[in-house]
């Protein structure tokens, strides 16, 4: 075979290699999805004072634990580790370190350190509350200890009445309890300025009487203690008025929950 012979069955190889790379789509490039932003980072806890005497007392009488609530949810509570008195509530994949304290109705209150949440432990449950968003995120949560105390109260017999309202009479009888004692300081306050103005009309009949321009300097001694004894007795009632609020108040608060 010839030099030339093989020369163009080398250029025909060359040509038919380049046809077939010709031939073959070119590989699409697939952009990169960009990546997804970042979830915010929960706010950075704080620094954890150490718990008072009030503060340990509240966290013992947390209902520590699981507790199911509403919609399938659960909490857990566990003391949180190397901080006494302070509680960890968790709630799906979050954890929130809470501080406990005791109000005056009876209810316990578990505030987050960070001001975000609000876990409220009553008598028969307990609720989650987002204090920023103003929402329950978990309601009707019951531990072991609600289950016993709802039992308590199905099995505790039926209190007779007469369609009164309980708390509301309590805080009648101690308004009632409140007025008395405003009319009793009040009359006490005018028994005494009864008192002075004859104690200051006997000294004066005691005294001498001296010539005046028609002034008759009893009835102006009189006249006087009078007005002292009348603004000592308002006094004495305004005084004895500010105490009626606060003792109704007071028994409106301590009054028995139905």
């Amino acid at each position: 075979m010839t030099r030339t012979t093989l020369f163009a069955l080398a250029l025909l190889v060359a040509l038919g290699a380049h046809a077939q790379t010709a031939k073959k789509p070119a590989r699409a490039v697939t952009p990169k999805a960009a990546p997804a932003p970042a979830a915010p980072a929960p706010p950075a806890q704080p620094p954890l004072a150490a718990a008072d005497d009030a503060q340990r007392e509240a966290a013992a009488m947390t209902h520590v634990g699981d507790h199911q609530c509403e919609l399938g949810q659960k909490l857990h509570l566990h003391a949180t580790p190397g901080h006494e008195g302070y509680i960890d509530v968790e709630f799906g994949k979050r954890r929130f370190t809470m501080k406990p304290v005791l109000s005056r109705t009876g209810a316990l209150r578990l505030e987050d350190v960070t001001g975000r949440m609000l876990l409220l432990q009553i008598a028969v449950k307990s609720m989650l509350m987002d204090v920023q968003a103003g929402n329950r995120v978990a309601d009707d949560c019951v531990h072991a200890k609600h289950i016993e105390m709802r039992k308590v109260v199905a099995a505790a017999p039926p209190q007779p009445g007469l369609g009164i309202d309980p708390v509301r009479a309590v805080a009648d009888a101690v308004a009632a309890d409140a007025a008395v004692a405003v009319a009793a300081a009040a009359s006490a306050a005018a028994a005494a300025a009864v008192t002075l103005a004859l104690e200051g009309a006997r000294i004066i009949e005691a005294t001498p009487r001296e010539p005046g321009p028609g002034t008759d300097p009893m009835r102006a001694v009189v006249d006087a203690v009078a007005a002292d004894a009348a603004a000592a007795a308002a006094a004495s009632a305004a005084a004895a008025a500010t105490v009626a609020p606060a003792t109704t108040a007071a028994g409106a608060a301590t009054a028995p929950t139905r």
